[in-house]
């Protein structure tokens, strides 16, 4: 990783001070808790500390990282932490009074261990499958299929196709490429489902794999189609002068979500699976919202709104649209969302530091932010929700993160 994407993030934290073993009441007093860390390796997170002396007198820093997880070091009133390698480690930051009376505080820095999964360039849109032994993704147009290792890869498609999809019984891939297709994960049987000469694409399973709903454009404009997993029954669901794209079922199958222009903007609707009872749950006309994702218990839906000074925001909101709540609120540009499998955290593409895309990780209420790797995008969650395949930019190919058990707030 180059020098512009090094991270220099002086945040504004107090640093909690606890008094000696001792407990002498003349020792370093706090000034309030310590947050723990996640430091990316190659960056660096300084802090800003504070604490109190009960003379007045001014006390002196260190500080010392417990394993080679990370580097640990103090100079005047700031304390700053560097990741080396993938772990958790304990920091402990000692303040010292010209008496020697000693306060100290420790807290938990993680440092995201990554792992690359192919070795050579051009591998995006990595999907797990439903098990988490494998991941489709998309390589210079074409679809393959890895061990959730980097090992057995086999290729789906030839020289046509993206954004890979598991059926959910992880027997087969959906993916668009001039239309609809499914291939089997082995790299037999492909088949193209759609046989129109216009564009289809963005394919979505239903939650028993019976169906998959997709974008087309066999109407005119986009329209939501339906049609059984063999291709046949190919409905509109849709069926309106304004264009409909980007299908997500909701956990139970009963109804789609879907991004729709038919208002003037681009407004994130909701109908029945059948294409009845279509409802506009943003009304953030003239702004536009887009990419709706349901949490895996389906009673809410996060989504990308530009409804703030017209740069990207993660929102989530009630399944019924009630509740719009902005959860990264920041002046970057963030786009892309994933949920955790638990939906108690999001992974989201944002553009924070420097001029290219990074990926976060946050728990589900906008607490807990913070950066876990850089130059990244397309984050994709395990189904045990403890590791995130995502592409990397710089090295352009498939790479692979481990998450702590416990996220940091």
């Amino acid at each position: 990783m180059g020098d512009v994407h090094r991270l220099r993030a002086t945040l504004a934290v107090l640093v909690a001070v606890s008094s000696s073993a001792c407990g002498n009441p003349l020792a370093p007093e706090s000034c309030a808790p310590i947050p723990d860390q996640v430091v990316p390796v190659r960056e660096s997170v300084t802090l800003q500390v504070c604490f109190t002396d009960a003379n007045g007198d001014r006390v002196s820093l260190s500080a010392r990282s417990f394993s080679s997880v990370a580097t640990a070091t103090a100079e005047g009133n700031t304390v700053t932490v560097t990741g080396v390698r993938g772990g958790t480690t304990t920091v402990r930051v000692t303040a010292r009074d010209p008496g020697g009376l000693l306060g100290t505080v420790s807290f938990l820095v993680w440092v995201p261990a990554i792992w690359e999964l192919t070795d050579w360039p051009g591998g995006r849109t990595p999907a797990w499958s439903p098990d988490g032994a494998r991941i489709a993704f998309q390589r210079t147009g074409s679809i393959f299929v890895m061990n959730a290792d980097g090992t057995g890869v086999t290729r789906l498609s030839n020289g046509s196709g993206h954004l890979p999809v598991w059926s959910p019984d992880g027997a087969r891939v959906a993916f668009s490429g001039g239309g609809i297709h499914v291939a089997n994960a082995d790299g037999s049987g492909s088949t193209q489902l759609t046989r129109d000469t216009v564009f289809a694409g963005y394919p979505a399973w239903s939650p028993d794999g019976s169906r998959i709903a997709f974008e087309s454009g066999r109407g005119g404009e986009a329209e939501i189609h339906v049609m059984n997993a063999d291709g046949t029954g190919a409905t509109n669901l849709t069926n309106n002068p304004g264009s409909d794209r980007l299908p997500a079922w909701s956990p139970d199958g009963s109804r789609i979500a879907f991004v729709s222009g038919r208002d003037g903007n681009q407004e994130i609707y909701v109908m029945n699976a059948d294409g009845s009872g279509a409802t506009n749950l943003t009304h953030s006309s003239p702004y536009s919202d887009v990419n709706p994702a349901w949490s895996p218990d389906g009673t809410r839906i996060a989504f990308l709104s530009f409804r703030d000074g017209g740069v990207g925001e993660i929102y989530v909101m009630k399944a019924d649209g009630t509740g719009a709540t902005n959860l990264t609120n920041n002046p970057a540009n963030d786009n892309f969302l994933a949920w955790s499998p638990d939906g108690s955290r999001i992974a989201f593409t944002t553009i924070r530091h420097g001029d290219t895309n990074e990926f976060s990780v946050m728990n589900a209420d906008g607490s807990g932010a913070a950066t876990v790797a850089f130059d990244a995008h397309r984050p994709s969650w395990s189904p045990d929700g403890r590791r995130i395949a995502f592409h990397y930019h710089f090295h352009g190919g498939i790479y692979l993160l481990s998450l702590p058990e416990q996220w940091p707030r």
